[in-house]
């Protein structure tokens, strides 16, 4: 359904990529094995790989946290899918993982370990950001425009949820949350997972080049199941491939990003992809056996 729902020639596009050839093969940012984790994942989801998926996710966010972006669109298929014991099962075995994985840490530096791991304190370099070069500096540090990109983020990940992903379920009540009701079609949770994903990296405080391949291999299957018009497809895909070859950043490329980042957005949006009409209620599995 996957394959069959999504054009395959764009998906060509990704291996022409200037600045992700020179990230994944000069580079060597750790942006990229997050990626490439984080994609695996999102395979394992969409063959409601639920357990495997989660582990693979729980992985890619002990690399870089910024795996955490898909987390809202994994707990709701995770409820859709396994209901709220097999949501809690999963999120605890990513919450193992990440003890395992900083045992060594969290036994000798605890304070610092977690304090570092959690920054959310933390002011980016301005001359740095590819989103944000058009503000002046003073503007971009500032607090209340970290609190208006998280609220619009929260704000625009609601909506999505409520009228997109769970439209059906909110008309209907909450009560299929307790028990697992369906084998979700992988288009749809991809729809939800990329979307999500796009979501954060839109309002995300700042986004330095590297950030380009958190989603850079996602934009063609986003953009045409978009109801972007195919010239506008590829305006979109060729326009933030030249943002990130513009170097240093510059102010008109950043308002050209967040352009084509509104635009892909609504586009989106506008499609009803991930729209949950296409969930049908099947038989009953059980959440431990989603491996």
């Amino acid at each position: 359904a996957l394959l069959s729902r999504a054009i395959i020639y764009p998906s060509a596009l990704v291996v022409l990529s200037r600045r992700v050839l020179s990230l994944f093969v000069l580079r060597l940012f750790n942006d990229c094995v997050q990626s490439a984790v984080m994609y695996v994942a999102v395979l394992l989801f969409a063959q409601n790989r639920w357990t495997l998926g989660c582990a693979m996710l729980s992985l890619s966010v002990g690399v870089k946290m910024n795996a955490l972006l898909y987390a809202p669109g994994v707990l709701i298929l995770l409820l859709q899918a396994t209901g709220v014991r097999g949501a809690a099962f999963n999120i605890a075995l990513c919450g193992l993982i990440q003890l395992v994985l900083g045992a060594p840490f969290l036994r000798s530096y605890p304070v610092a370990y977690v304090s570092r791991a959690f920054e959310l304190s933390r002011v980016f370099l301005h001359k740095w950001s590819v989103n944000g070069a058009w503000l002046p500096e003073k503007v971009f540090i500032s607090k209340p425009v970290a609190v208006a990109l998280l609220a619009a983020h929260v704000t625009t990940l609601l909506v999505f949820a409520r009228y997109r992903w769970m439209a059906s379920a909110w008309r209907s009540g909450i009560a299929w949350t307790r028990r697992p009701l369906r084998t979700l079609p992988a288009d749809y949770v991809v729809d939800v997972l990329f979307t999500c994903n796009i979501v954060g990296v839109a309002f995300s405080r700042t986004i330095h080049y590297q950030f380009y391949a958190w989603y850079f291999h996602s934009l063609p299957y986003l953009l045409w199941r978009s109801a972007l018009s195919l010239p506008a497809r590829f305006a979109v895909l060729l326009a933030i491939e030249l943002v990130y070859n513009v170097y240093p950043p510059r102010g008109w490329a950043s308002v050209l990003l967040s352009m084509c980042h509104g635009a892909l957005i609504l586009g989106v949006w506008l499609s009803r992809a991930g729209d949950d009409h296409c969930l049908q209620p099947t038989r009953t599995p059980s959440f431990a056996k989603q491996q």
